[in-house]
């Protein structure tokens, strides 16, 4: 038996570049199709700070850069896009959505990961209410 058959599933952290997904798709759908496995992203995030569609792994980006919701929207919009029409992805493991929200907890000045409260929430809801 080899490593591989022992695998119901593979998966993967997604923090890549916006421009990127193209080719971290067609990078993963060899492996899929090579092991026959269904797909899921086990890890998948933006913080909500301008720039880090493109480096969206980089945590020093919150706190160093101007708040930008609208690049953590064009996140999620992308990797949505570039994965719905695939047969063989089964899903995500979204980050960040925090279980306990601090009662102080304010959407609109949060640069982080988090999408709740945040535009990025309505994508999520839309794509995953299909």
């Amino acid at each position: 038996m080899h490593w591989w058959d022992a695998c119901d599933v593979i998966s993967s952290s997604g923090y890549y570049p916006i421009n990127d997904w193209p080719n971290q798709i067609a990078r993963i759908e060899k492996v899929v199709k090579k092991y026959d496995l269904p797909f899921f992203f086990s890890e998948v995030g933006c913080p909500s700070t301008l720039d880090s569609a493109y480096i969206p792994n980089d945590w020093h980006l919150i706190g160093t850069k101007p708040l930008d919701m609208g690049e953590q929207v064009r996140f999620y919009q992308t990797m949505f896009d570039h994965c719905e029409p695939l047969s063989w992805h089964s899903g995500y493991s979204l980050w960040d959505w925090p279980v306990n929200v601090h009662p102080d907890y304010n959407a609109s000045t949060d640069a982080g990961y988090s999408v709740i409260g945040k535009p990025a929430a309505a994508v999520i809801k839309r794509v995953f209410s299909k």
